[in-house]
């Protein structure tokens, strides 16, 4: 014991002493770095994970209230004597209302929102008038149906992958998002 006292008392036990507190410290600011690291990314998929998947549920949601309400329309206009004209004019509010709420999931700057984007206003636009042939907006509902299920399964590989590794960068999002128009057949109107 005393030899072990006599050394730490010595120049080399005090070189040693500052190594072990130094590398005591090092250590110490690695995992605080670390478990910042993990919390950050704990948080981030306990909270906004569950924000996404509503978020995706809800989208969902609208779509498909939407194209229900086209198809509804379309055929109130095809059947003509058959449906009173406040009914049709009640159905167009319905159809506008639901589009503006569809609208405000999508983000115009998206090429892949931008898209979906374009087949709500073009079924809008026609559902309503004769102008078109009332098949012609039932196939476009069919592929914008389509097209919305392959973006549908994007987003749940994409939060699948969150959920288990944590946010991407804005680059990994950018060469998923190229990717998933250059892979998936995009169904034009």
């Amino acid at each position: 014991m005393e030899i072990l006292q006599e050394f730490f008392n010595s120049g080399l036990g005090n070189v040693l002493k500052g190594f072990g507190i130094l590398a005591t410290f090092i250590i110490s600011l690695i995992a605080l770095v670390s478990n910042k690291r993990m919390m950050k990314k704990g948080a981030y998929i306990k909270e906004i994970t569950p924000l996404r998947e509503r978020y995706i549920q809800n989208l969902r949601q609208h779509v498909s209230e939407f194209a229900s309400l086209a198809l509804e329309l379309n055929r109130a206009t095809w059947d003509g004597e058959a449906v009173d004209p406040a009914q049709k004019r009640q159905l167009i509010r319905e159809l506008d209302l639901k589009h503006g709420q569809t609208s405000l999931f999508l983000n115009e700057e998206n090429a892949i929102d931008k898209q979906l984007a374009y087949y709500l206003q073009a079924i809008r636009l026609s559902a309503g008038s004769k102008g078109n042939n009332g098949m012609q907006i039932e196939d476009t509902i069919r592929r914008m149906f389509l097209y919305t299920q392959q973006v549908l399964i994007f987003e749940w590989q994409n939060l699948k992958y969150e959920a288990t590794n944590g946010p991407m960068s804005q680059d990994q999002i950018q060469v998923k998002r190229q990717e998933f128009l250059e892979t998936k057949r995009i169904y034009y109107v």
